[in-house]
């Protein structure tokens, strides 16, 4: 699929196609800035309550009852044979998460819906579809320059979000992930991915045009897939935070492997 196509599946029309670093989009600084002011700064509750709220949901010192694995066989085998905590009984499938395994992008999205249950995959069904075409929008892929997982790899039951001692006793496996990925960016998509992982109860809106930090890495915030299919009028504001991935990407140097 071209890039203009890819546009019109997110929902974008002409005025955002990609030109190369001298588009213009409402919200982004001028041509060479490529980014919203203010970008460089972290954002104030990320160092603070944030922060701390990541660091009693998701820290190394409150996991308890899981290993963290050291290689790939290990924590796929470990996430599908988990039973640290209740979800592992209304799942189907675990979804221990997908794609380049040496990416610079790393996708966070919040828990497994149906679709992924059933398939062990994560981002299956149509909001997949429509996050690849906008990773492809920005050049990149799930298993090209981006790995895509989830906050938690089990469904919660009833379509609820995840509660703070899943995130807790899951933290591991997405730890884990960061570690053997090491990407350079993570980019969370969808409020409880990015509660679960900066803690708070932020919702996106606010979250999202500042860089965070996680585990030492920079962290933005964005919309779920699902989300912009409901509600399309986002879409413009995910385009504005994938303009900002590609920035922050080729702003950093590579030290991949």
């Amino acid at each position: 699929m071209n890039r203009l196509r890819q546009l019109n599946e997110l929902g974008i029309d002409t005025v955002w196609r990609l030109r190369g670093p001298s588009v213009a989009v409402p919200g982004l600084a001028a041509a060479g800035a490529g980014m919203p002011a203010g970008a460089d700064r972290v954002a104030p509750g990320a160092a603070a309550g944030a922060g701390a709220g990541a660091v009693a949901v998701l820290g190394e010192a409150a996991l308890r009852g899981v290993t963290v694995p050291s290689g790939w066989d290990a924590l796929e085998q470990g996430v599908a044979a988990c039973n640290a905590c209740g979800l592992c009984r209304s799942r189907n499938r675990a979804v221990p998460g997908r794609g380049d395994r040496s990416a610079a992008l790393m996708i966070v999205g919040d828990a497994p819906d149906a679709e992924e249950d059933a398939e062990g995959e994560p981002f299956a069904g149509q909001s997949g579809r429509l996050l690849d075409n906008m990773l492809g929008a920005i050049g990149l892929a799930r298993g090209a320059g981006a790995y895509v997982t989830n906050i938690v790899k089990c469904r919660p039951p009833a379509q609820r979000s995840p509660q703070a001692d899943e995130f807790v006793q899951c933290a591991a496996w997405l730890q884990a992930q960061v570690d053997l990925v090491s990407p350079r960016l993570i980019l969370v998509l969808g409020r409880s991915a990015a509660q679960g992982i900066l803690g708070g109860e932020a919702s996106v809106p606010l979250l999202r045009g500042q860089m965070h930090r996680w585990r030492d890495r920079p962290v933005l915030v964005s919309y779920h897939p699902t989300q912009l299919l409901h509600t399309p009028r986002d879409k413009a504001k995910a385009w504005e935070d994938l303009l900002r991935v590609r920035h922050e990407l080729s702003r950093q140097p590579s030290d991949r492997r």
